[in-house]
C-alpha cells in the first residue's frame, strides 16, 4: 500500500497540518509496513523535509504527483478543485481522507477525520467519519501519560502559539504576564515561537522589557519535554490544545482563528482548558485576570489535568490508522504522469 500525504507544510500554515500527519503516517507504518507513505509538500514547505525523512517517508513536490497510489490523506484548507481532482486521479478508485477541524461539510472526502472535543458519531456531512478525542492525531510521546503532580501555585508558565503565529497572541500574553509578573516574582515565564515567526523581533523587545524572569525559545526542537516542566500553558487550539490535554497540562487556550473556536469550547466544555475567547476580542487585562486566578488555583488546574489526560490517551493515530490500513481491499491503481 502506498498512500500519499498532501499537507499544507508552508511556513504560513504553521506546524499542526503536518505534525499530525507525520504522527499518522508512522502509525501506518507500524500497523502495516507496507502502507509506504510519501508526502506531497507545498513549494516553500522544504523545512519539513528533514522530518519526513527522519521518519523514513519520501517526499515530491507539485500538485500532481505521479505513481501509483492506494490512498491518500488531504490536511489543509486551501487546495484547489485542480489538486483534488489531480488526488482523485492519481489514486484512482483508492480512498480519499481528509483531516478536518473546521466544521464544515466536505463534499470531496471518503473518509473525515476530526477530533475535537466537540465531536461525535461516526458520519459528518453524510460521510463516514472517525469523531472525537479518542482520534486524536499525536505521536507516541503523548501515549498514556502518567498523572503529573499539580503544585499549590503554578510556578512555571509555557507561552506556545505555534510556529507561525500569524495574529501575535504571543505579544497578548506577554502584555497579560507582564501584567501579573510584579505581583508574582516566583513565576517563571519561558516563550517559545518559531525561526519564521512575522513578530520575531517585536516579541524579543518585548522580552528584554519584561519585568519578570523570562526564557525565549526559538524553534525548540522538544515541545513535549517543554509541556512536561510547565506547571500552566497560555497557548492556541488545534494539535497544541490536544497535546497538552494528553500530557495533562492545564492551560488557558486563546482562538487565534475562527476554525479553533469550535474545538477549543468543546474541550472548555469538558474542564480540560478554560477558553478566553478570540484574539480579536481579548485585552491584556482581561487575559491577566484568567492567568491569575488559574495560577492560584490548584484544585481547579488538577480537575483540568485530570479531564485533559481521560479525552486524550495519546492513542487515536494508531486507531486512525487501523482503520484506514482496513480500508484497503484491492491493489493500488496506476496513474498516468502529470494527470
Amino acid at each position: 500500500m502506498s498512500w500519499c500525504f498532501r499537507v499544507a507544510s508552508s511556513p504560513s500554515s504553521g506546524a499542526g497540518h503536518m505534525v499530525r500527519s507525520l504522527a499518522l503516517a508512522k502509525s501506518m507504518l507500524a500497523v502495516d509496513t507496507s502502507s509506504k507513505p510519501c508526502f506531497l509538500l507545498d513549494d516553500d514547505g522544504t523545512d519539513w523535509i528533514d522530518a519526513v525523512e527522519a521518519a523514513g517517508f519520501t517526499h515530491v513536490a507539485g500538485t500532481s504527483p505521479a505513481g501509483e497510489w492506494t490512498g491518500a490523506v488531504l490536511d489543509g484548507y486551501a487546495f484547489t478543485s485542480y489538486e483534488i481532482e489531480s488526488l482523485r486521479k492519481t489514486i484512482g478508485g483508492g480512498p480519499l481522507v481528509c483531516i478536518e477541524e473546521a466544521g464544515d461539510a466536505v463534499d470531496h472526502a471518503d473518509l473525515i477525520v476530526d477530533y475535537g472535543c466537540h465531536r461525535s458519531g461516526d458520519t459528518a456531512a453524510g460521510k463516514p467519519a472517525l469523531l472525537g478525542p479518542t482520534y486524536a492525531l499525536l505521536d507516541d510521546r503523548f501515549a498514556d501519560v502518567p498523572a503529573r503532580p499539580v503544585p499549590p501555585a503554578a510556578s512555571s508558565v509555557l507561552v506556545t502559539f505555534g510556529a507561525f503565529d500569524s495574529v501575535n497572541a504571543t505579544g497578548l500574553a506577554l502584555d497579560a504576564l507582564a501584567e501579573i509578573a510584579p505581583d508574582a516574582a516566583a513565576i517563571r515565564v519561558t516563550i517559545a515561537i518559531g525561526g519564521r515567526s512575522p513578530h520575531r523581533d517585536e516579541i524579543e523587545r518585548r522580552v528584554g522589557a519584561f519585568p519578570g524572569d523570562v526564557a525565549l525559545l526559538v524553534d525548540a526542537g522538544d515541545m513535549a519535554g517543554l509541556l512536561g516542566d510547565a506547571d500552566l500553558v497560555v497557548g492556541s487550539g488545534g494539535v497544541s490544545l490536544i497535546e497538552r490535554m494528553a500530557l495533562g497540562v492545564p492551560s488557558v487556550t486563546v482562538a487565534q482563528n475562527d476554525v479553533q473556536v469550535a474545538g477549543i469550547a468543546g474541550a472548555a466544555r469538558e474542564n480540560a482548558t478554560r477558553f478566553a475567547g478570540k484574539i480579536d476580542d481579548l485585552t491584556p487585562e482581561g487575559l491577566a485576570g484568567e492567568l491569575a486566578a488559574l495560577i492560584a488555583d490548584a484544585s481547579a488546574r488538577k480537575a483540568m489535568s485530570d479531564a485533559g489526560r481521560k479525552l486524550v490517551d495519546g492513542r487515536g493515530a494508531r486507531r486512525v490508522a487501523e482503520h484506514l490500513c482496513g480500508l484497503i481491499a484491492r491493489p493500488p491503481v496506476a496513474a498516468n504522469a502529470g494527470t
